[in-house]
């Protein structure tokens, strides 16, 4: 990532929502660069939007200031020095990145790359993946590139199992940020229609599982998968709603009248209590070694992996 450093701002660019100014992270030469780090794509998802599909950003008025990455979604520590490296994971995480060339856009504008972080589904950031290293190696060669954040572990995978809270939080979060580049990126000197759909890991089968679901149709044009797809034995569980009552317990929740009551109870707990437990070898799935996971919902994914593949 960028030292910390004076970079000069970059230039203001208007979206749907407000004005944005990040920070020109390349500034000499013929190719310079604009990283806009931390744009909302989507309201916090805290309180009465927790277990529940994604709703767009309020506007602002002012010029929003986005010249540093956003917090990490809740996920735990893989080490003790986890917090100090990478700061406190927060439930208010879904926000995207844009790295965009200063230089004049073809008519049609620059070809997009939208890039999924990997992580099991329970951990993971945009800011892994870094920011002059891709203004240098990517956006240098007439690209726009995007990186986006999304709800993981329990906070966007728990499900009852029914219509309740069916889950796939964090797919659908990919969504609403596929749908917010669709509205804005040409603001930035990106083609639209020309958005290639990129991940690694658990980013990769979501690249493939987004594909699959009617509910991305148009908003990217071209995916690749590395490390992961839909079909590997780790992407989609069956026996989800067998780990969150799991996770129920050992929270302490036994008793609750409905599904609705359980989400008002879970809707009070701190958004860290989520994170407890997770990456921790004596809870991980014994089959495919990974908590959480998306399921089969029948909403997401309205029909069997195979039908929608034919389709």
């Amino acid at each position: 990532m960028a030292p910390n450093t004076s970079y000069p701002d970059s230039r203001v660019v208007e979206t749907a929502y407000g004005k944005v100014q990040g920070r020109r992270l390349i500034y000499e030469g013929d190719k310079q660069v604009d990283a806009f780090q931390g744009i909302p794509f989507a309201s916090p998802p805290v309180r009465e939007l927790r277990f529940k599909k994604p709703v767009p950003p309020e506007s602002w008025s002012c010029v929003k200031e986005t010249k540093k990455f956003s917090a990490r979604a809740i996920q735990g520590p893989k080490n003790p020095q986890d917090y100090d490296v990478n700061g406190v994971p927060s439930e208010d995480s879904l926000y995207l990145n844009v790295f965009t060339p200063c230089w004049k856009a073809p008519d049609e504008g620059f070809p997009v790359i939208v890039f999924i972080h990997g992580g099991a589904f329970i951990t993971g950031q945009a800011s892994d993946y870094g920011d002059i290293g891709i203004c240098e190696n990517v956006v240098s060669r007439d690209i726009v590139f995007v990186t986006i954040q999304y709800r993981l572990g329990y906070l966007g995978f728990f499900t009852t199992g029914d219509a309740v809270c069916p889950g796939n939080f964090g797919l659908w979060d990919q969504v609403e940020a596929l749908k917010w580049i669709q509205m804005n990126i040409e603001a930035f000197g990106g083609n639209k229609h020309n958005v290639t759909l990129v991940g690694q890991s658990a980013g990769a089968a979501s690249v493939d599982l987004l594909h699959l679901s009617p509910h991305s149709t148009g908003l990217f044009h071209k995916a690749i998968c590395m490390a992961g797809t839909a079909e590997c034995d780790w992407a989609t569980n069956s026996g989800m709603v067998k780990q969150c009552e799991a996770k129920l317990k050992r929270l302490g929740i036994t008793e609750y009248g409905s599904n609705e009551e359980l989400l008002s109870i879970l809707r009070t707990l701190p958004a860290e209590q989520f994170g407890v437990g997770l990456f921790t070898q004596e809870i991980l799935n014994e089959e495919a070694g990974i908590e959480t996971h998306p399921d089969i919902d029948g909403d997401f994914f309205p029909e069997s992996f195979d039908k929608l593949r034919e389709k």
